[in-house]
């Protein structure tokens, strides 16, 4: 690999943050042009971040910036030759790191080239001599430290080079050292180098390019440096391109010549690059990281083609963006996942404490701050190093702090991500951030215009991701966006793109703000609404999609509303009593959800909203009636009035309602029955009536109805003749404390084929006089049946894995057959 002598940067961060993975302290003289050149070379071959100080004519007095250098890094190699000893350079820092050690527990290996161990321990030889020089000029203090220094490193374990041997397998034993002992501060690595190298394949002989994704500071560019350092020797040739995004294609061509050929390159362009590759690599068996890739030509520009490799050769791209390696066409992805619970609290332990474990001292503490990063590597570094040594009211003061204002390290490295963005994602990614996190994806895809398009980006790109169809996004993602926000204009909230905040929604905020699209109130479920407002309130756009205020504290909505662009109205424990004076013209609204509003005594006629597909009611206690036009409502999916406890009556249903799968009428105490025309529903799938009283006698006709929520209600009347028969798509029935008949029950049942899950009390099994067959099938959670009724012939348990007994003799009957169920189940189960 091209190299060039690292200097160490300044820094204001905390002592643990490592700048260097290895600091080399030697004396120039003795083996600069030979062991130290190779040593150094190599390990920057394996990409391991190493410190050399090309000082040769060093000063009497250590610099202070080595210093801080000896501390920034994980691992001290100290080659101790001829006249190392002979260096006050030297021994300081040689002190330094003995320090290090010490305090820090930093690893030490020692390397006595070509003089013995015990001279160094004793300062015998060359080294007695340096000090019988040192003796006569420096500090009696500090000559004893450095002898001190001398001894204590001599007692490690270390390498020995002699004159006769080959320092090539001491320089290989030193790297395979460096790289173990750096890779037991990876943290959860094993696991996840064993899916890359599963994908990578080696030992088979087809070209393999691999892409490595995820979230900025996830350790994508780490696993690829362990991999690439753990396989490497088994290529013709091998180069790790690190950050490529972020340096000139020519530059980068030029490190991967070198790299493959030891040759350095000038005078190339672009195109002369990519066919001087081609030249070079041809038919090579060839290893590539290409680290950081953000864009695709930049993977054109160094190899577009596999077929330019030998044999065997594999390309490795790590990237924040998947869909780039879909365009790209790589053979396989590999997902870097975050760290989990246990392995966090490690990671963030080492940097903390610097221990594996945590001080109990700091228990409580250290759970939240792993709770906020949320498995992100460089967060829990990040912070881990930030709290390093102190005490634990200046954690509590960071906890608080990390809450409100981000640490600008962790920032600075996600908003690359963002940054990359095109104008429309960002938009969508705010919204995200500022309000939508956690919503449904299909929620959002309504309320934001090509918001699908950039949710997959945004997926695509490692910034959400998909669980149960809602969209989620990491706390610190979050964090950033909202941050972003507040940058726009710190002191004047009415500037902003986006309110969130409840401190933040002033009368004069709502007056700045003439393109408000999205508005979104939280409760503060201590206080309460946060948020007031006078009775002259007036919102200033007309360009409002969605309007969440949770506790809305005016009795209507202002008169100068305008929702013509309305996608959402959520105004749930308002102090509503009506929605609005006279007609509003809201044809792009879909979604009312005004629950939990008490005072609500009347809602408006919706013919003025032709594509309401859900109105959610629920606990709206004053509410009396519901405008027969709901019916009208061809969209209308949902309709949710559970806990009206003053509704009365239902409007009659037309013929022709086809749209509605979701009737909610739980708990609507003071409604004396359902309409017959019930049964117009014609697409129903859930109706819940737990609660209720009597329901209409023709149930059985809601042929589509898949769940039945009944318990506690008057299901079919005693002087019914009617049934649940024909209710063949149900899959739920909930009759639990209701007094549906016998009759009905022995009648019926036979008939539910779909069942698959019922809610009865048990005990009244037993009064089913003329039940012949009873079906279990698949209910695992059944513990056990108290008692069976004597018409009984047949039961099936089938795969009933949790009920252990019959226990009623008037069941016993039942026992052996029960348990050939179960037998034939464990056994298919084993095989």
């Amino acid at each position: 690999m091209a190299s060039s002598t690292q200097k160490p940067s300044s820094s204001s961060t905390p002592i643990r943050k490592y700048n260097f993975d290895v600091f080399l302290s030697f004396r120039g003289e003795d083996t600069h042009c030979n062991f130290m050149d190779h040593l150094y070379e190599n390990l920057l071959g394996w990409t391991i971040k190493t410190f050399r100080d090309d000082e040769l004519e060093r000063g009497e007095e250590i610099k202070s910036g080595i210093l801080k250098t000896i501390e920034q890094s994980r691992i001290s190699i100290v080659v101790f030759s001829k006249n190392y000893a002979h260096s006050k350079w030297c021994l300081d820092e040689l002190a330094k790191i003995m320090e290090c050690r010490e305090e820090m527990k930093q690893i030490v290996l020692p390397v006595f080239y070509h003089v013995e161990r015990s001279d160094v321990r004793r300062q015998r030889g060359s080294f007695g001599e340096a000090f019988f020089i040192h003796e006569r000029d420096v500090d009696e203090k500090k000559v004893q430290r450095w002898r001190d220094a001398l001894t204590e490193a001599a007692y490690i374990p270390g390498f020995h080079v002699t004159k006769k041997g080959y320092e090539s397998n001491a320089i290989m034993q030193i790297i395979d050292l460096v790289n173990d002992e750096l890779k037991h501060n990876l943290v959860g690595i094993d696991s996840r180098l064993e899916k890359l190298m599963a994908l990578i394949g080696i030992g088979f002989d087809d070209v393999r390019v691999v892409g490595v994704w995820g979230l900025g500071g996830i350790g994508k560019t780490t696993i690829a440096r362990v991999i690439y350092n753990s396989i490497s020797y088994q290529f013709d040739g091998a180069s790790f391109l690190p950050s490529v995004c972020k340096q000139s294609m020519l530059e980068v061509q030029k490190e991967l010549l070198s790299d493959i050929t030891g040759l350095f390159y000038e005078g190339l362009n672009v195109d002369g690059g990519l066919n001087k590759i081609k030249e070079e690599l041809q038919k090579k068996k060839i290893l590539i990281v290409v680290d950081d890739v953000d864009c695709l030509s930049q993977l054109k520009d160094l190899v577009p083609n596999g077929d330019w490799l030998g044999r065997g050769s594999r390309i490795i791209i790590t990237t924040r963006d998947k869909h780039l390696l879909l365009e790209h066409g790589v053979d396989a992805i590999y997902e870097v996942q975050g760290l989990d619970f246990e392995e966090s609290i490690h990671l963030f332990s080492l940097y903390a404490f610097q221990a594996g474990f945590p001080k109990q001292a700091y228990k409580g503490l250290f759970r939240n701050i792993v709770n906020y990063s949320e498995g992100l590597p460089l967060a829990l570094k990040v912070l881990g190093c930030f709290l390093f040594d102190k005490p634990i009211d200046e954690w509590e003061s960071a906890l608080y702090k990390l809450k409100h204002q981000p640490m600008k390290e962790i920032q600075d490295v996600l908003k690359i991500s963002y940054d990359r963005l095109d104008y429309k994602t960002k938009d969508v990614f705010l919204d995200l951030a500022c309000f939508f996190n956690g919503e449904e994806r299909e929620f959002v895809s309504r309320i934001s215009d090509l918001a699908e398009i950039a949710i997959t980006e945004l997926n695509d790109k490692s910034l959400v991701t998909f669980s149960n169809n809602k969209i989620l996004m990491h706390p610190l993602l979050q964090q950033m966006g909202q941050e972003v926000v507040y940058q726009e204009s710190p002191k004047e909230p009415g500037r902003r793109s986006r309110l969130w905040r409840s401190e933040d929604f002033t009368t004069k905020a709502f007056k700045m703000m003439n393109k408000l699209r999205l508005l979104k109130v939280c409760r503060d479920h201590k206080c309460g609404s946060m948020v007031h407002v006078s009775t002259d309130f007036e919102f200033p756009s007309y360009e409002l999609r969605y309007l969440h205020w949770d506790g809305y504290p005016l009795e209507s909505l202002p008169s100068n509303f305008h929702g013509e662009k309305l996608i959402e109205l959520n105004l749930q424990n308002s102090e509503l009593r009506r929605l609005w004076e006279g007609s509003k013209p809201l044809e792009k609204l879909k979604v009312i959800n005004l629950s939990h509003s008490q005072q609500l005594i009347q809602i408006p006629d919706f013919s003025d909203t032709p594509n309401l597909e859900s109105l959610i009611l629920e606990g709206c206690t004053n509410l009396e009636n519901i405008p027969s036009s709901i019916w009208d409502l061809d969209s209308l999916v949902n309709l949710d009035l559970s806990r009206c406890s003053k509704l009365q009556e239902l409007a009659e249903i037309p013929w022709n309602q086809y749209s509605l799968e979701y009737l909610n009428l739980a708990f609507c105490t003071n409604l004396e029955s359902l309409p017959e025309s019930l049964c117009n529903l014609k697409c129903l799938k859930t109706l819940n009536v737990i609660g209720c009283s009597k329901l209409p006698d023709n149930l059985g006709s809601l042929e589509c109805l898949e769940k039945l929520y009944a318990s506690s209600s008057e299901l079919i009347s005693p002087q019914s003749d009617s049934s649940l028969a024909g209710l063949c798509s149900l899959k739920v029935l909930d009759v639990h404390g209701t007094n549906l008949m016998q009759r009905a029950i022995s009648g019926d049942i036979g008939s539910l084929y779909s069942l698959e899950e019922l809610n009865l009390i048990t005990d009244a099994i037993s009064q089913l006089s003329e039940l012949r067959e009873l079906g279990l099938r698949h209910c695992k959670s059944l513990l056990e049946i108290p008692k069976l009724p004597s018409s009984l012939r047949v039961l099936d348990a089938h795969d009933c894995t949790g009920m252990k007994t019959l226990s009623n003799t008037s069941v016993l009957q039942w026992q052996r057959q029960l348990n050939c169920f179960k037998s034939a189940f464990y056994k298919k189960f084993r095989s």
